[in-house]
């Protein structure tokens, strides 16, 4: 997520939710990637990967160009109508045959008042720019979605080999007891005992393979593909957590983010939908005129109409107050979904709080004094001074809290992205400009 990293391994850059949207909604250009990759795949990658080939994301799309289509469409005057009439023919008498017949070419023009034709253009911008914030929303989710399928698949990486590393600790440890049984130091029981162990890391060791290839296929699933072709997920998991911006200042943020900042574009749509309802309670002129031809007296004149309805039945009093009651229903939605962002960042701020703590424990303090106790009993097993089964414990719970550590790593990695999801901004970058601030 763009922030830098130390502590025991250092990892390389990766790009914040919040910048690559802002850059991507303007269509940064770059190197284009293709749908399918058969080597490494850095976040980066996948992330371009996923906006230029996510389902979800084109039809966003399509419905923005769909709605700029719209709003040309909105703003059109109507069709004027043209019309052909011929009066007195066919008839008996004089007016048998069309020697009496008169002729009328005429032409109407509906007139819109009201301002009626402006307000149906401000709602088709303001239904546009609903569907853009609504296309930047679902970016950005896209880009969590993206970041929690690769922190996934590198989870599952490091578990993997873990799972290696302690199928090779458990042969190395059979090919000990097997020698110490030789001379005799050991009974067969603590050979059947290594062997035993050393089934069951490799049946974990299966495992963890099949849940890799699991998590590798929802990552390409992000951007399109129904294969994982990729050979492995660039990028380390290891991270020394910064310190955490106050929650106060992330709310604030978060009043700015896509998820509720759209709202706003919600209730200017029910607004202009409001004033467009209103607007046809004022009747619309319909003016007509043209030439007319008599051929019996072998004239011409000109007619004129204008024309109204009456507003007596129908003066659009119930869409008026529909779409009163549709703007009310959407002030209280977006109190809803307020409450709820500030609900949720709270809670994924709390998450997000106890996992970095978890996280600093783990690497700093047990997971140090784990491998100490884990290389001093294999030391004395090989001397004698130690059991099997204490060997076994101290390499059981060394390895216990490796695992731990790599599933708290990834738990704080998809607690920061939730964070930066609901904020739209990376709190690197928030915590730098408080800095320099």
């Amino acid at each position: 997520m763009n922030r830098k990293q130390q502590g025991q391994t250092t990892q390389s850059k990766a790009p914040t939710i919040a910048v690559l949207a802002a850059a991507l909604l303007l269509h940064a250009a770059g190197p284009t990637v293709h749908a399918e990759v058969s080597a490494a795949v850095s976040l980066q990658q996948a992330i371009q990967l996923a906006l230029e080939h996510n389902p979800r994301l084109a039809t966003f799309s399509w419905e923005l160009k769909a709605r700029e289509a719209r709003v040309s469409q909105a703003g059109l005057l109507p069709n004027p109508e043209l019309s052909f009439e011929i009066e007195n023919f066919a008839g008996s008498n004089e007016e048998s045959g069309f020697g009496a017949s008169e002729q009328t070419l005429r032409i109407s023009q509906l007139i819109e008042l009201g301002g009626k034709r402006s307000k149906r253009r401000q709602l088709a911008s303001h239904q546009r720019d609903a569907s853009a914030w609504a296309w930047r929303a679902a970016r950005i989710e896209t880009l969590a979605e993206v970041e929690r399928a690769f922190v996934a698949v590198l989870a599952a990486q490091e578990r993997l080999a873990l799972a290696e590393e302690l199928a090779g600790v458990g042969k190395t440890v059979l090919q000990t007891v097997e020698k110490q049984l030789r001379a005799g130091a050991v009974s067969s029981i603590d050979k059947y005992r290594a062997e035993v162990s050393l089934a069951a890391s490799l049946i974990a060791l299966q495992r963890h393979r099949a849940e890799l290839a699991s998590a590798r296929k929802r990552l390409a699933a992000t951007w399109g593909s129904g294969s994982d072709t990729f050979s492995r997920a660039d990028g380390q998991l290891r991270a020394a957590p910064p310190a955490l911006p106050p929650l106060a200042r992330l709310q604030q943020l978060a009043e700015q983010a896509p998820a509720l900042a759209r709202w706003e574009s919600e209730l200017a749509q029910r607004r202009s939908q409001l004033a467009l309802a209103e607007s046809r309670s004022t009747p619309d002129l319909t003016l007509t005129g043209g030439p007319r031809w008599s051929r019996e007296s072998d004239s011409r004149a000109f007619v004129f109409e204008l024309s109204a309805p009456l507003p007596i039945f129908d003066r659009n009093r119930a869409g008026t107050l529909e779409a009163k009651r549709r703007l009310a229903k959407t002030v209280q939605e977006q109190r809803a979904a307020s409450l709820r962002a500030r609900t949720g960042l709270a809670t994924a701020y709390e998450s997000l709080a106890s996992t970095r703590a978890a996280v600093v424990s783990l690497r700093d303090e047990v997971l140090p004094l784990a491998l100490n106790a884990f290389e001093g009993a294999t030391i004395a097993y090989r001397r004698g001074v130690y059991s099997y089964l204490e060997l076994v414990d101290a390499r059981k719970t060394l390895f216990s809290l490796r695992s731990e550590y790599i599933d708290t790593l990834a738990a704080y990695r998809a607690a920061t992205v939730e964070v930066e999801l609901l904020v739209g901004s990376s709190l690197d970058e928030i915590s730098s400009d408080d800095r320099r601030s």
